[in-house]
């Protein structure tokens, strides 16, 4: 993409080569090279008509959304009247359902799937593993260093701030496993409030409420994504900047490692698998049924038969057959006394008392 004039042509090399002379900087007085012609174009971006492209952004035409970042395009030559800074490209598929070419700014534009940018801040979407050894967990930072050769139009190369597996080489992932929103979360993703959320003293959402993940938050790109809730608490508009450490993608908002207890007794088949109360580790999402179950492994498996003996397996259950609070209660839930209970020498409930888990 640097700029360049031709100065003219080389001689002896004639069909193969022109002189041109590079923009550098004022001290240097001959930039002047002899380059092959096909490693120059009259392209602004050094772009070649009929290059595979990708949009970097989101791409509007006013207000209408045209194409999305990662959204594939071929060029089709300068942009008429503004030929130093836009390219005219075709979209694959526009947004808004026209088929005509696009004047796109070059910097919205680039060669690496996915829209990526060479040396773009980016994040895991998942767990990246190569073989058995795990590489990187959702959220984990990168930084894109170019295409991985071979597989141009579904991987990147990109190097993480910091491997699981503890090696310093760079990884080719799936397009599909990046992404430039915090957090490793990417649009129109589905997740959960990992606990109660407030705005100043204003309950907005509940833990376990529903939200869709729109961008980073703007102004405060490192810490915070927007994201709309199905229903806020307060009644307001949906949409709210919150923490990544606020958001999963774990139904009932569970976090990975989060302690939590059994809200009543499990089964499996006709087996009792655990009383309510029992202890549990969330250990990962339940695959194929990402809106409704997690994944746990119990502390104790509990049987019916003194000879039934469960191996230590995980268990996918309903995220709501657990709870965060000891016991197994669950926030609403009618409880009752289980005996006279004081503070300080004062009786404050007779045994049977009924109360509301708050």
């Amino acid at each position: 993409g640097s700029k360049a004039t031709v100065s003219g042509s080389c001689d002896g090399d004639e069909k193969s080569r022109v002189c041109v002379q590079f923009a550098g900087p004022k001290d240097v007085k001959d930039a002047t090279l002899k380059v092959l012609v096909a490693d120059i174009t009259p392209i602004p971006g050094g772009f070649r008509i009929g290059e595979q492209v990708f949009a970097t952004v989101d791409l509007n035409i006013k207000d209408t959304l045209v194409a999305r970042k990662g959204d594939e395009a071929t060029v089709v030559g300068s942009a008429g009247g503004d030929r130093k800074t836009h390219v005219c490209i075709r979209l694959a598929s526009r947004q808004d359902g026209k088929d005509d070419a696009l004047n796109a700014l070059v910097t919205h534009i680039t060669t690496l799937p996915g829209g990526f940018r060479i040396e773009e801040q980016v994040f895991a979407t998942g767990d990246i593993r190569i073989g058995d050894a795990l590489v990187a967990r959702k959220g984990d930072e990168a930084i894109v260093v170019g295409s991985s050769r071979g597989d141009e139009k579904t991987h990147v190369r990109v190097r993480f701030a910091r491997r699981r597996d503890g090696k310093d080489d760079n990884a080719h992932v799936l397009v599909t496993h990046i992404t430039a929103c915090l957090g490793g979360f990417f649009i129109g993703e589905q997740v959960f409030a990992t606990d109660d959320l407030h705005v100043e003293d204003t309950l907005v959402a509940r833990k376990g409420a529903e939200a869709v993940v729109l961008w980073s938050a703007r102004g405060d790109e490192k810490t915070r994504v927007r994201v709309r809730f199905a229903c806020r608490q307060d009644g307001n508009d949906g949409t709210l900047n919150a923490l990544v450490s606020e958001i999963t993608t774990l139904p009932g908002g569970f976090r990975i490692g989060e302690q939590v207890f059994a809200t009543g007794d499990i089964r499996i088949g006709d087996a009792l698998v655990a009383r309510k109360g029992v202890e549990a580790t969330v250990v990962g999402s339940s695959r194929g049924d990402e809106k409704t179950h997690v994944c746990v492994l119990f502390a104790r498996l509990r049987a019916e038969k003194a000879d039934t003996v469960f191996p230590l397996v995980t268990h996918h259950v309903l995220a709501g057959q657990i709870t965060t609070l000891p016991g197994g209660f669950f926030i609403g839930e009618q409880v009752f006394a289980t005996g006279d209970l004081r503070v300080e020498g004062t009786l404050v409930a007779r045994k049977g008392s009924k109360a509301t888990v708050s």
